[in-house]
């Protein structure tokens, strides 16, 4: 045994390693599918609402992933390429038929957030209800069961392949992020990116482009 896998057994048997969980649901049909030599681990797949036995999240070939995956309305699906890694603690709610799109290659770092919806109304009498029947539903065992969905945005998100999503960045309702962008750590994305294009802040702004040249040259 090689002293990676020593210090490996030592963590998991001290409870420091982190654990494969199966995704809520029934366990001979869990909620997710995953692709040839994928693996993934302290995975969460929430599907609420739904009586639907099916994949909800969808994970290619050779991908490591992590992270927690709503779905609010037990509708829509969220589709991950081959060889993407998604860091620990990111969060994606999915409340639109269209579901969640992430390409091939890509990088989510951990504590990232993709949420596909305003999760709720801009009217201030339709919010008022949403504490008590999220109150009801927490007590019968039936998390958002009351949820009133109507009149709350919700909007497809796109990651293209080779994307970058620095640690803690948020990517809000409608959004593409272009194919080769890069998201700095802590971003708010609230528009499209342009492929090849770096941005950061609150809202996030272009700061740069990434040439070809520039991405073949970084570590020559």
């Amino acid at each position: 045994m090689t002293l990676r896998h020593m210090i490996r057994l030592v963590l998991k048997r001290s409870g420091l390693w982190p654990r494969t969980s199966q995704a809520v649901g029934p366990a001979e049909y869990p909620y997710y599918s995953l692709g040839e030599n994928s693996l993934v681990e302290t995975l969460s797949v929430q599907v609420r609402n739904s009586s639907e036995r099916r994949p909800f999240l969808v994970i290619g070939k050779s991908s490591y992933i992590s992270g927690t995956y709503v779905f609010e309305r037990g509708i829509g699906q969220i589709t991950i390429g081959d060889q993407t890694f998604i860091g620990s603690g990111s969060l994606f709610i999915c409340a639109q038929q269209k579901g969640i799109s992430i390409g091939n290659h890509v990088l989510i770092s951990w504590g990232c957030t993709v949420s596909d919806t305003n999760a709720h109304s801009l009217d201030a009498n339709v919010r008022r209800h949403d504490v008590a029947d999220w109150l009801r539903s927490a007590r019968e065992g039936k998390t958002g069961a009351y949820k009133n969905w109507e009149g709350v945005k919700s909007a497809p998100i796109v990651i293209e392949d080779d994307a970058w999503l620095g640690f803690g960045v948020v990517i809000l309702k409608g959004v593409t992020i272009g194919a080769g962008a890069v998201v700095g750590a802590r971003s708010v994305v609230t528009r499209d990116v342009a492929p090849n294009t770096v941005v950061a802040g609150n809202p996030a702004r272009v700061m740069r482009g990434v040439s070809a040249e520039e991405a073949r040259n970084e570590f020559a």
